[in-house]
């Protein structure tokens, strides 16, 4: 089953996407707000819990980690790397826009016996003198010549989607003035913002945050 949104649905929905995911980098936003929608849609079917694949990509060195590895050798380093640094974004992504809507997301491939299971098999590949070969592993698990293609997509793909980040484009242009952004690095000194949509959903996250900001800074002057 697939679900599209209209841009302008996408559009209406940065600011409460920034808000739930306490966010404003501009990478997070851009991509959640589409997780951010279909939640809702998960919501209106009535399903309460979703499970995801994130994770299987750097387990089984799926194409962001080849395409990050110059060579085998620095293979298992960047997939272990990945994999740590998955809460950081990826499940932050996840888990607070499903959880906006009530639904509980749940990672197979992150639980503490799945990634025993794999490491140690890593580790008994690596005796056997050969490159880690995480698609060969999958085929003999199965049992089976057939080809796998296991060209891994990103929570990030909808960067790609050209017709997105040109409307985000279009609503920063309208809702940032020049002088405005010119100023930015006066309004903020640090994490300034480097393009028009950065400017937007920051000024989003200081109208929802910065109250709460202040008095955590007050009580650190204490």
């Amino acid at each position: 089953m697939t679900y599209y949104f209209t841009v302008q649905e996408g559009l209406d929905a940065v600011c409460d996407t920034i808000y739930h995911l306490e966010a404003f980098d501009r990478e997070a936003v851009s991509a959640a707000v589409p997780f951010f929608l279909l939640a809702r849609k998960i919501k209106a079917t009535g399903i309460k819990m979703i499970m995801t694949g994130l994770g299987s990509g750097g387990l089984y060195d799926g194409l962001a980690e080849r395409f990050e590895s110059s060579n085998d050798v620095n293979l298992p380093t960047s997939s272990t790397t990945c994999v740590q640094k998955l809460r950081l974004l990826d499940c932050a992504q996840l888990h607070k826009t499903a959880m906006t809507w009530g639904i509980e997301s749940r990672m197979p491939f992150a639980d503490t016996e799945m990634l025993d299971l794999q490491y140690s098999l890593r580790a008994s590949w690596d005796t056997s003198h050969l490159p880690y070969d995480g698609t060969a592993m999958l085929q003999r698990a199965f049992q089976t010549p057939i080809e796998i293609d296991r060209q891994m997509g990103s929570l990030l793909d909808p960067l790609d989607n050209e017709l997105w980040s040109e409307a985000l484009q279009m609503k920063a242009k309208r809702r940032v003035l020049p002088a405005e952004y010119n100023a930015r690095s006066e309004r903020w000194p640090i994490e300034i913002p480097d393009t028009l949509e950065s400017y937007w959903f920051r000024d989003v996250y200081d109208g929802y945050f910065k109250a709460t900001l202040r008095v955590a800074d007050e009580i650190d002057d204490c």
